[in-house]
């Protein structure tokens, strides 16, 4: 893996999925790049806005940067990303794998739409949320993107998949940079 910019800019994010975009999430089954690029995708099919379809493009460019499997990778590429774009793109980021903890505390049968990977950090995130912790993620201003994102997320695991290149989202990117 190669070292991160100190910063994000665009063509620090498309460098990072050059350069690390090859990994493999062993719960996954697909590389970083093909997840992102079937969650940008699924997003633009599902009539999704501009920023959140960058937001599901670039949810997971913490695994990149920590290394597949961070347990942090949210608040990580959230935080690098932060330099770069604006919040409607990166809090989506942020909260993606506490909407999976809401998900699985509001509708129990979530969890069958869950890959065993998901279904296994969730310990390390926190578990099920507690009723303070439910009204706290409901009054983030991004939740209800991040729970769209998170469930895109669970879909966007096809090794069969065909999805648009990388580059084919890059004026979406600067465009949102750029704001």
């Amino acid at each position: 893996m190669e070292p991160t910019p100190p910063q994000a800019s665009l063509e620090g994010v498309f460098a990072l999925f050059e350069s690390c975009g090859h990994l493999v999430d062993p719960g996954d089954g697909v590389t970083q790049l093909e997840h992102a690029l079937q969650s940008a995708a699924l997003a633009r099919e599902g009539c999704a806005p501009d920023a959140l379809i960058a937001a599901c493009l670039l949810h997971d460019v913490g695994h990149m940067i920590e290394g597949a499997g961070g347990e942090h990778h949210e608040a990580v590429g959230a935080a690098w990303l932060s330099g770069c774009f604006p919040e409607e793109v990166t809090e989506p980021i942020r909260l993606h794998a506490e909407a999976k903890r809401y998900l699985l505390t509001k509708t129990p049968a979530y969890a069958e739409a869950l890959a065993e990977s998901s279904l296994e950090s969730l310990e390390f995130q926190g578990g099920l949320m507690s009723t303070a912790e439910l009204s706290r993620f409901e009054s983030a201003p991004h939740h209800e993107a991040a729970v769209r994102l998170r469930k895109i997320d669970d879909r966007a695991k096809d090794p069969e998949a065909a999805s648009p290149p990388l580059d084919s989202w890059r004026m979406l990117l600067a465009r949102l940079a750029s704001a």
